[in-house]
């Protein structure tokens, strides 16, 4: 059966009510949350609803994990190893023009707009995507080779290639960095010159990249989290 919007809009509703009765089951309903990062403010709202039994009173035992971006989140929930995930809305739109078998349920917008997607099958619907989805690959390790590196290449390469003090072009060259010192300090991602420079927290130094958009808070944090990870190669 699928799920018509005017149905699935009622029933959210419902859910959000303040009138919602309490969950009555002797036993509780696991339900395994991912965050699109690491813990921060933006996220208290989960963790006061678990601490103050919210969830408990409806039946439903939740753990919440971080996560390791928006993109991981999307995979994650669409292979089946969380039932909800919180991802940024651009995306949330991507995954669903790749044929993901999500559906979206609500947005959050304490600093930027924010989805919650959850498996279509969950809800008896057809989510964004038609039945024949296509297959997500298995969830990959955050590396240099496979994420870092041509995330720099595409927001930073124009200058910090070929051209600049400091080079992106390599794994290697990243680690040493240039005349300011190390880019990368494995294990410390928030105190690394590269986040900071993101970030534009760096004393005498523009926010980077100079000439260009700068970098989403899920990037910037992907690239913290990745050192923090001890920069894998």
């Amino acid at each position: 059966m699928r799920l018509s919007r005017r149905r699935f809009l009622a029933g959210a509703a419902a859910v959000l009510a303040a009138g919602v009765p309490a969950a009555r089951a002797q036993s509780l309903t696991k339900v395994k949350f991912t965050l699109p990062w690491l813990p921060h403010g933006g996220f208290t709202h989960y963790f006061v609803a678990r601490k103050q039994g919210l969830w408990e009173k409806r039946g439903l035992d939740v753990s919440i994990d971080r996560g390791f971006g928006s993109g991981e989140v999307c995979k994650t929930v669409g292979l089946g190893q969380y039932d909800f995930g919180e991802i940024d809305f651009g995306v949330m739109t991507n995954c669903a023009a790749k044929n993901l078998r999500l559906i979206g349920l609500g947005l959050i917008q304490p600093k930027a707009t924010m989805g919650i997607f959850a498996l279509a099958l969950l809800f008896g619907g057809q989510g964004c995507a038609p039945q024949a989805a296509t297959p997500v690959e298995p969830v990959a390790k955050v590396t240099w080779e496979n994420t870092i590196g041509p995330l720099l290449a595409q927001k930073c390469g124009g200058c910090h290639g070929t051209r600049g003090g400091l080079s992106l072009a390599t794994y290697e060259d990243a680690l040493k960095g240039g005349s300011r010192g190390p880019a990368i300090q494995p294990g410390k991602g928030e105190e690394s010159l590269l986040v900071r420079a993101l970030r534009g927290t760096e004393p005498g130094l523009k926010r980077m990249p100079a000439d260009r958009p700068p970098l989403s808070e899920d990037e910037i944090s992907l690239i913290s989290g990745w050192i923090d990870a001890g920069a894998p190669k």
